[in-house]
C-alpha cells in the first residue's frame, strides 16, 4: 500500500493564502523526481518551498520556514479509517508493506504513533530504488523486496497518478477516494475503489 497518512496542511504550519502545492510537500503534485533519480524526497521538497516562498511575506527567513513546515510531516497521524483497514487486512494474512517517495523514517513514526508498526512486514522507499514512483523501477522494488510477482500485489493509494503507475508495472490497484473529486480518465481505472481504507479492505478480502 502506499502512504497512508495525509494532511494538505500539516500541523496547520502552512498559511492558508498559499497555494496547495506549496503545502503538500509530498503529496499530488509530487509525482517523482523531475529531475530523474531518486534524490531524497526531503531536499527537493526543501528546495521546491524555497522557490515558492521566494517574494512572500514571511516572519521567518525563508529556509527557517521551509524547515518549519517540513518538520510537520513528523508529527501527522493517519485517517480515522486506516486502524480499522489495516487490521481487517491483517486478520486475513495478508501481507502488508508501505512504499513511499518520502522517507522510510516518516512511514515508521506514523504508524508507531497510530500503534500499527507491526502490521507492517516492511516499510519501503523509493530511496533505496532506481527512480521515484510512478516510473516502473520504484514498484518493481517493492515486488523484489517481498519476493513476489507484480501480479502477487495490490497497491492501494489516494493519488491517481500512483495508481496509473503501479497498473503500468503490472500491479492490482485500489484507489482510496478522499477528495470530492472524479478520478482522471486519462489515467488507468483503479481495480477497486472506496472513500476509505476499510471500506477497501472489505472489498479486497470479500
Amino acid at each position: 500500500m502506499g502512504f497512508c497518512g495525509w494532511c494538505p496542511n500539516p500541523r496547520g504550519r502552512c498559511p492558508s493564502r498559499w497555494p496547495p502545492a506549496a503545502c503538500c510537500g509530498g503529496g499530488a503534485d509530487w509525482q517523482g523526481n523531475p529531475a530523474g533519480g531518486n534524490e531524497p524526497f526531503a531536499r527537493l521538497a526543501e528546495g521546491a518551498l524555497r522557490v515558492v516562498l521566494a517574494g512572500t511575506s514571511l516572519n521567518r527567513p525563508a529556509d527557517e520556514a521551509a524547515a518549519h513546515v517540513l518538520s510537520g510531516f513528523a508529527r501527522l497521524g493517519v485517517h480515522p479509517d486506516v486502524p480499522e483497514g489495516v487490521r481487517i487486512l491483517r486478520w486475513q494474512g495478508l501481507r502488508l508493506v508501505t512504499l513511499t517517495n518520502g522517507s522510510a523514517d516518516v512511514a515508521d513514526g506514523l504508524l508507531t504513533r497510530a500503534g500499527l508498526r507491526g502490521e507492517f512486514e516492511r516499510l519501503l522507499s523509493v530511496e533505496d530504488a532506481a527512480a521515484w514512483k510512478p516510473a516502473p523501477a520504484a514498484y518493481a522494488h517493492a515486488a523484489r523486496a517481498c519476493s513476489v510477482s507484480m501480479e502477487q500485489m495490490l497497491l492501494v493509494a489516494v493519488h491517481p497518478w500512483d495508481i496509473h503507475g503501479a497498473h503500468q508495472a503490472g500491479m492490482r490497484t485500489g484507489w482510496i477516494a478522499r477528495q470530492q473529486t472524479p478520478y482522471p480518465d486519462y489515467f488507468a481505472a483503479p481495480d477497486l475503489q472506496a472513500q476509505g481504507l476499510a471500506a477497501l479492505a472489505e472489498q479486497v478480502v470479500s
